[in-house]
């Protein structure tokens, strides 16, 4: 009986850099050492994201902290998060979640997975067919160290 080939794994990704436009939004440069993704995102997201990689946190709990902590109250926590698909100019995600043996995926909207998964150091994942299709080389420095 033929096997099924398996899919090829998604790409892990960091945040590499995040910066805001003069109209109030975000781009966040998700990645790898050789290679660039591009995501615009909201403001508030961007916000988020950005609380979290300075290590910063609010005197109440924000709405992604609010996610967090009723997940965690629940028993169920963030896998990860994958960047599944682009349709027009929208790219789509997935955040994976485990309550012990059990395992559900969630859709969301990236920047939200992004704000969740740094949140609860849980790894960000790019599906390879989006990767290749948006991604670019990743600018290099003086020094060649990127």
């Amino acid at each position: 009986m033929p096997t099924k080939p398996a899919s090829p794994k998604p790409i892990r990704v960091r945040v590499k850099r995040i910066a805001m436009d003069p109209q109030q939004r975000c781009l966040v440069i998700l990645g790898t050492p050789k290679r660039d993704v591009p995501i615009w995102i909201g403001a508030a997201e961007g916000q988020a994201i950005t609380l979290t990689l300075q290590r910063k946190t609010m005197p109440r709990p924000m709405t992604h902290d609010l996610f967090v902590n009723a997940l965690s109250a629940t028993g169920w926590q963030i896998e990860k998060l994958v960047i599944s698909d682009l349709r027009e100019t929208t790219f789509y995600g997935e955040l994976h979640l485990r309550s012990g043996s059990r395992r559900t995926v969630l859709d969301c909207r990236p920047s939200d997975g992004i704000a969740l998964a740094l949140h609860t150091k849980a790894p960000l994942y790019i599906a390879p067919h989006i990767f290749d299709l948006v991604s670019a080389p990743a600018p290099t420095d003086n020094k060649g160290t990127e």
